[in-house]
């Protein structure tokens, strides 16, 4: 008997279906820990369902621009009219997981307090000779000539806009990608993104991040970053008002649209990786683009004082790592989930 285990392409609905109710229990289970660690009622979970479809609507416009776009290339038959379901039930699986990331992401401060970030300032100077990589990022747009470099700019870059990504990959990969190994492969890496670098590493190593670091800790090694966040008008954008919302949910035990307080890794640097590897397989202009902005993402994680340089580093390291274990391993991409056909 021989195994084929590069099934055809027969089945993206019931993998759609696996995913949903793959991201319903990580629904619950998140739930469950707020419960036992937090003490928070079974209301959060529709609390943080409704939280998440909330941050939908106020991205309407773009998402509508990509149904637009979609439908148009079923029209023009450059997709598949069969794989619309399965992006739709797959989009909803990942908003399902995204309700579940945030009261995992705000219960972590309560199972394990902030310690990492002195080490992780410490191990910051030390990569970059001494220095703090931010006096770098900060005395680079100190020289820009483009007015239209604002800090509002970008942190819609950095927010806005990397959520439109992080939220339409898995749908867009089964709409797109009729290779069945290759979508195995990027889903895992992007479960791989949230759960295990944005939960557990991150439940390890809780740390802030520099804009938190005086009040996590106390001590003053950052305060010539607020000063340069006021000077350069980031503490008064979109940015500022982050900053002081997150904090406020961590200090009152909140749930709210994004709420929860993770430096080391970053999720943004990690997703922006990925999506990286992903355009570089299908089409080496988009990767060439997907590159430059997981550049950005990394320069603005550090530039904004959400994050310090080496949760950047740590995220794109692991993302890779991973990425070449599972291609040298299985060749083309991880192993189905499917269950193989069997031939004689």
């Amino acid at each position: 008997m021989k195994e084929d285990l590069v099934a055809p392409d027969a089945a993206p609905g019931r993998e759609a279906l696996k995913l949903l109710a793959a991201a319903f229990l990580y629904l619950l289970l998140a739930q469950v820990l707020a419960a036992v660690f937090r003490g928070h009622s079974p209301l959060e979970m529709t609390a943080s369902l409704f939280i998440t479809f909330g941050i939908v609507k106020a991205n309407l416009l773009p998402g509508a621009v990509m149904v637009f776009l979609c439908l148009l290339a079923v029209h023009f038959r450059l997709i598949p009219r069969e794989r619309l379901m399965p992006a739709g039930i797959v989009f909803l699986a990942t908003l399902v997981f995204f309700a579940g990331f945030q009261p995992v992401k705000t219960t972590l401060p309560s199972i394990i307090p902030f310690w990492a970030d002195p080490p992780l300032a410490v191990l910051d100077r030390w990569l970059h000779l001494g220095a703090d990589p931010w006096v770098w990022t900060h005395d680079v747009m100190a020289r820009r000539s483009a007015g239209w470099l604002t800090p509002d700019l970008f942190a819609q870059v950095y927010v806005k806009l990397w959520l439109i990504v992080a939220l339409s990959f898995p749908a867009l990969l089964y709409l797109t990608d009729a290779d069945r190994k290759r979508r195995h492969h990027f889903i895992g890496l992007y479960a791989l993104s949230w759960v295990i670098l944005g939960n557990v590493i991150a439940l390890v190593f809780m740390s802030g991040g520099p804009i938190y670091y005086e009040r996590l800790t106390g001590a003053d090694d950052f305060a010539d970053l607020m000063v340069a966040l006021d000077s350069s008008g980031v503490s008064g954008s979109l940015t500022g008002s982050l900053h002081e919302y997150l904090w406020m949910t961590y200090d009152r035990g909140l749930l709210g649209v994004g709420s929860g307080i993770s430096a080391f890794p970053s999720v943004h640097v990690a997703i922006a990786t990925l999506v990286a590897l992903y355009t570089w397989e299908r089409q080496r202009a988009l990767g060439l683009l997907a590159t430059a902005y997981l550049a950005i993402i990394l320069f603005l994680s550090v530039y904004l004082a959400w994050h310090y340089a080496v949760d950047g580093y740590a995220s794109i390291l692991t993302i890779l790592g991973v990425h070449l274990a599972f291609r040298r391993r299985y060749g083309a991409g991880a192993p189905c989930l499917a269950e193989p056909n069997r031939q004689p």
